[in-house]
């Protein structure tokens, strides 16, 4: 499967469930291939790091980055 729609899904979730304070910052090559993995559990991973993260921002807000690269 190629990951990238999966990120995609998953930013725009958060977006609606993250504050307002919190910026989504996001990095996708083009082609990186395929892999072979479980959508849904890729797709879990991405939104408990990213509250985790956001949780960790304390309320104060900030940047949350991710990136795919090869």
């Amino acid at each position: 499967m190629d990951i990238r729609p999966i990120m995609k899904e998953g930013v725009k979730f958060l977006r609606a469930s993250l504050p307002s304070t919190i910026e989504i910052r996001q990095e996708m090559e083009e082609n990186l291939g395929t892999i072979e993995a479980d959508p849904t559990q890729i797709h879990q991973v991405l939104i408990n790091l990213c509250m985790n993260a956001s949780q960790a921002m304390d309320g104060q807000g900030g940047v949350l980055g991710f990136s795919l690269t090869k």
